[in-house]
């Protein structure tokens, strides 16, 4: 999903948020920030939240979220009021101003701020091939499978720049200074030292040139090439840099880091909802754009509220991989159930079973192969209650390729445990079973969904993709099937897991009655279950609990299930249900929805309104 629909699908309680991302070495959560929001969002109302960064956090990760917080429209703590009211008197005197930028504005959010603040009178933004080469290499780093977390996050933050320049380019122009060749030197990034190989140690150190003196080289350059008819400001957030344009005569705004900033408390401000009094504009930043743009950096974040029961509180995860984002395309993100990663240490060795294996990042890709276990095969050695164990021999598939999926689904669900030739119960089976009891396929599904592989598919088909076939997705589709999460057509495979309230379920039956009665009072419930899981994009399966919910309870007053003969042409399947007795097969049901429905255990198969019902 993009921005816009992140911020179109995702609603926010009233509450307080933990924001915790996912970090590249150890795979540990590192909580980043909380925000308080402060009335729960509607339709087309989203409400601005009070943000507080971690007290815990290191210089590092304080300095990527405080520039995140920045682009992501907080206002910026270290632009000084007397720098951007000179700005724009410049663009009162002139009507248009150029900004010549360096990459420090780029990532901190300044060059954003100023854009949005100058709106028609920024001419054109300007920025060195000099700079954009800096960022290609940091672009092509960024996947280089670095142990280091902390050099693989800035790399994100500089990609993230390109990004930023596409972004602007859509409301101001972007010029691409191109230097001449050899006007470049060749130098150690990140080091005041020359760039020297091992091979050629003879570099003659004359040859270095800084990064601040190619800056302000590429600017004469640009002054002197272009003879540009309007004023030109280097922007910039380097405390270096700033005193080389003020010794050199360059028109430039200074603004300090937010992270230098946030060492000097008296100008510290992180205000998401503000007033630009020289734009004359009200500015506000929502935590979407927020979680948005620490997503982009840190790869993963969980979110969660800790204000609120654990069981009923609003807890997801958003997930972003620079290598699926396409040059010139909108980023797209993930949005999913939270990760639940192992903790570093003794407690990571634990939880593997003291086992050595490949490292996360492999694990990981094994587990986005395609799945190729059914689930009625893993049924075989699901524990039947807690703290039971199956023998291994049980498992009929015994390839090397299944064995490790059983393995992997069992790891990652927490439903199952394989050790010494026997399956026995995860933490989540007593959940799961409980879930069954109440057919909350929702919870059935939430726990499977911790398998990568599951939920990438159901975030692909919720948007609109068609579920994947044998070929493409393995048994992925008939988990979908045997979990209430798809209905299973006799022309296609549809989603199935979209949330529904009693009263808005109980309004849809009324009105798909409505309309397939005309004049009668009488409806074959198959054919009544089609529309309403077509309309609502429901499965038979939580068809049938909601509809044995809403029946007698006051919700759909007025109707009543009655027995009768029905056979429609939909195909039967199985599905998943609480075990009745200490065998396989007792976790399945031969679903018939042809033949009508399964309320308060009598098969029915017709609902009629009653006469002097509306």
């Amino acid at each position: 999903m993009t921005l816009r629909e992140f911020v179109q699908q995702r609603e926010f309680r009233q509450g307080k948020y933990e924001v915790s991302a996912l970090l590249h070495k150890g795979q540990q959560l590192v909580p980043l920030l909380t925000f308080q929001i402060p009335a729960a969002d509607e339709q087309d109302a989203r409400h601005v939240p009070e943000v507080q960064v971690a007290a815990q956090l290191g210089e590092h990760d304080l300095g990527l979220v405080l520039c995140a917080l920045v682009r992501a429209g907080v206002q910026h703590p270290g632009l000084r009021d007397e720098e951007l009211v000179r700005l724009h008197r410049v663009v009162r005197e002139h009507r248009h101003v150029e900004l010549f930028t360096d990459l420090n504005a780029l990532t901190t959010g300044l060059l954003g701020h100023l854009v949005r603040s100058l709106g028609t009178g920024v001419s054109r933004v300007v920025i060195s091939s000099s700079s954009i080469d800096i960022l290609h290499e940091y672009q092509a780093m960024v996947r280089r499978g670095d142990e280091e977390a902390r050099r693989f996050l800035k790399r994100a933050e500089m990609a993230r720049a390109l990004r930023i320049l596409d972004e602007i380019r859509r409301t101001v122009p972007v010029h691409v200074h191109q230097l001449s060749p050899g006007s470049t030197r060749y130098f150690q990034r990140g080091r005041a030292q020359p760039f020297e190989k091992e091979e050629s140690p003879s570099v003659d150190e004359r040859t270095y040139i800084s990064e601040d003196r190619q800056m302000i080289s590429a600017y004469w350059d640009y002054v002197s090439r272009s003879n540009p008819r309007l004023p030109i400001h280097l922007i910039t957030s380097d405390f270096n840099l700033a005193h080389v344009c003020f010794a050199e005569r360059v028109p430039y705004l200074f603004a300090r880091s937010p992270y230098e900033a946030w060492k000097a408390p008296s100008t510290l401000s992180l205000e998401a909802l503000w007033f630009d009094p020289f734009a004359m504009a009200l500015r506000a930043c929502l935590p979407h754009s927020v979680l948005w743009e620490l997503c982009l950096v840190y790869g993963n974040l969980n979110v969660v509220q800790v204000d609120t029961p654990e069981e009923s509180a609003l807890r997801f995860s958003l997930s972003y991989d620079v290598r699926d984002h396409l040059p010139g395309q909108i980023e797209s993100m993930e949005s999913g159930p939270p990760h639940n990663p192992v903790s570093a240490g003794a407690d990571r060795k634990a939880a593997r079973g003291k086992q050595t294996g490949p490292p996360p990042s492999a694990e990981r890709s094994k587990m986005d192969r395609k799945v190729k276990v059914k689930l009625s095969t893993l049924a075989e050695v699901l524990p039947r209650q807690p703290g039971q164990s199956i023998p291994l021999g049980a498992f009929q598939a015994r390839d090397d390729d299944s064995l490790r999926q059983l393995r992997q689904i069992g790891e990652v669900t927490g439903l199952w445990q394989v050790k010494d030739n026997l399956v026995t119960s995860g933490p989540a089976l007593s959940e799961l079973l409980e879930a069954l009891k109440t057919s909350d396929y929702v919870a059935v599904n939430r726990l499977f969904r911790r398998y990568p592989a599951y939920d990438k598919m159901l975030q692909e088909v919720e948007s609109g993709e068609p579920f994947p076939n044998h070929k493409q997705g393995g048994a992925l589709t008939g988990w979908a099937v045997c979990l209430g999460a798809a209905y299973k057509g006799k022309d296609s495979t549809r989603y199935g897991l979209a949330e529904m309230s009693r009263e808005d379920f109980a309004g849809v039956v009324a009105r798909t009655h409505a309309e397939l009665a005309q004049e009668g009072a009488s409806v074959a419930l198959p054919l009544l279950m089609d529309q309403v899981c077509r309309r609502s994009r429901l499965s038979p399966i939580r068809f049938e609990g909601l509809l044995e919910n809403v029946l007698g309870k006051g919700t759909l007053q007025g109707y009543e299930a009655q027995r009768a003969t029905v056979q429609e042409d939909i195909p039967e399947h199985l599905v998943l249900v609480a075990p009745a007795a200490d065998t396989p097969d007792s976790y399945w049901r031969t679903f018939t929805p042809g033949n009508g429905l399964r309320l308060g255990g009598t098969l029915m198969g017709t609902l009629v309104r009653r006469p002097g019902e509306a």
